[in-house]
């Protein structure tokens, strides 16, 4: 398949752009779009434009058309690009980095995962195929069914290089693959862990100038909870392993889910942190845990930061890490700020029972999971550079439930899963280039007096203050996301199944 003209006007910045303008509406013919066929093109922390990838015409019963928009950062749209798929190929993901863009298709007929990379000039550079069995072709098509996002965790490692971890699925034992592709030259890499143990989860959290690092998660037995964490570094152009190091073989042990990387090819991760017999999978953290490693994987420094002593200090915590009225922790960002410190997002989840899974357990005399997940309130906290906690906050939200099993889950693990397929309000973090300035969204669903609906919430921290804007969200639209924009904005779009179009917007913000 070829595109044309498809993202050099946003990538090179040669839109003209008016001074006027804010509202947009256009996108007609929009048969089929889903919340992964969107994204945002940025170059560093700039906001550059968006892209849409839509079903737009059914041209017989075995294939299909589609439309590729990309508009600039103040909506002006480019060319349209047609192209036509077979039926049977599915969008998983999509990615743009300073240069190009990536494409992650499921193509069922030739049972592959297909990564399709388009150059600046807009013309189709590579195309790299990775072969998949049955079973794994089996989950991919399970997750677009039930809406998941993020099928196989496509993700920018550097400015010519994306990393994705395909999930290997082989009746009851699960495993991984790790692509790298390579968007300024015919080069693709596969790794593929050597372990027998097939229970192993793997996340990747960031990389350097030369290394990629990946969380690596083996359990023992499923339902056991025993697991053990690694740190994994690879080449990031050859996929050569650098290193594989415990995560436990330090003062404590420790699951490291975010990185940031520093001068002199160093990283810092941030995780949970746990007791030397506790297991990542199954057990409570005792709080926040900061390594200093290099490109080696050599461990250089590490700081803790505990929910009973440093974090309580501010937040009202129990022995088990959970917040008062807010739960159990789920991570989500950790981002460099330009006082030297880090700023943590997280968002709190409980294991609630559920009434009617409760109900149909009795009627029909079996037992499927009588519990659910609850997401809670937003929390951020602010560490300096030696990793002390200096403030937390916690931001209300309307509480709303997510229909994942979890009778069996323990919350560790519990939290992943929830990310993984999409049950979190929380949308994004924008941070300019000097880190002075940095914007965290989220969600919520109020359901007050004075308005019931849909709201969108900003919280800011600038020059060490916070402050929080909302914009209600009230709409018929069949359903609309919230995406960042140019400093001071945020991009809404909505989405009407029934008369087959898209509208887009850009809304100030305070």
């Amino acid at each position: 398949m070829m595109l044309k003209n498809l993202i050099v006007c946003v990538l090179a910045g040669t839109f003209i752009i008016p001074a006027h303008a804010q509202v947009k509406t256009g996108l007609e013919n929009v048969t089929t779009i889903s919340l992964r066929n969107s994204g945002v093109i940025k170059k560093q922390n700039d906001i550059r434009g968006y892209y849409f990838f839509y079903e737009s015409d059914k041209i017989d019963k075995n294939t299909r058309e589609y439309t590729l928009q990309v508009l600039d950062e103040n909506l002006n749209a480019a060319k349209p690009t047609k192209l036509t798929l077979d039926k049977k190929t599915a969008l998983l993901e999509s990615a743009t980095n300073e240069s190009s863009v990536c494409f992650m298709f499921l193509n069922q007929e030739t049972e592959s995962i297909d990564y399709s990379i388009y150059n600046g000039a807009g013309k189709h550079a590579f195309t790299y195929s990775v072969p998949i069995d049955k079973k794994s072709k089996a989950y991919f098509l399970q997750s677009l069914a039930m809406g998941e996002t993020d099928g196989g965790k496509l993700a920018i490692a550097d400015t010519s290089c994306y990393i994705s971890v395909i999930p290997v699925r082989d009746g009851k034992n699960f495993s991984y693959l790790i692509n790298g592709l390579l968007s300024n030259k015919r080069k693709k890499w596969t790794y593929t862990p050597a372990d027998e143990e097939r229970k192993s989860s793997c996340n990747y959290i960031g990389s350097t100038d030369s290394v990629a690092f990946f969380s690596i998660l083996k359990i023992e037995k499923l339902l056991s909870g025993k697991g053990h964490t690694y740190l994994l570094g690879l080449n990031l152009f050859t996929g050569a392993k650098q290193f594989e190091i415990s995560m436990e073989e330090s003062k404590y042990n420790f699951w490291p889910t975010a990185a940031n990387r520093l001068e002199g090819n160093q990283m810092v991760l941030m995780g949970a942190y746990y007791d030397k017999d506790d297991h990542a999978a199954r057990d409570n953290s005792l709080g926040y845990g900061f390594w200093i490693v290099d490109s080696k994987g050599k461990l250089q420094k590490e700081y803790y930061s505990s929910w009973a002593k440093d974090v309580a200090k501010y937040l009202k915590t129990d022995e088990k890490g959970r917040l008062q009225d807010v739960g159990n922790l789920h991570t989500h960002k950790m981002m460099a700020t330009a006082d030297g410190g880090y700023l943590v997002v997280a968002e709190g989840f409980k294991r609630v029972a559920d009434g009617g899974k409760i109900a149909l357990s009795v009627l029909t005399h079996s037992y499927s999971g009588v519990t659910s997940v609850k997401t809670t309130d937003m929390v951020l906290m602010k560490f300096d550079h030696q990793f002390n906690i200096q403030w937390a906050g916690v931001y209300d939200k309307f509480s709303s439930r997510f229909g994942l099993s979890a009778d069996f889950i323990k919350p560790p693990m519990l939290g992943y899963m929830v990310a993984a397929m999409g049950g979190f309000d929380y949308e994004f973090t924008q941070v300019n280039d000097d880190k002075s300035t940095i914007v965290v969204g989220y969600t919520d669903y109020e359901r007050g007096k004075e308005f019931k609906g849909l709201t969108f919430h900003s919280i800011k921290y600038q020059n060490g203050e916070f402050a929080t804007d909302k914009i209600n969200m009230k709409s018929d639209a069949t359903w609309m996301r919230i995406l960042p924009a140019k400093t001071g904005f945020v991009m809404i779009y909505e989405y009407f199944k029934k008369q087959k179009k898209l509208d887009y917007r850009l809304e100030k913000m305070n």
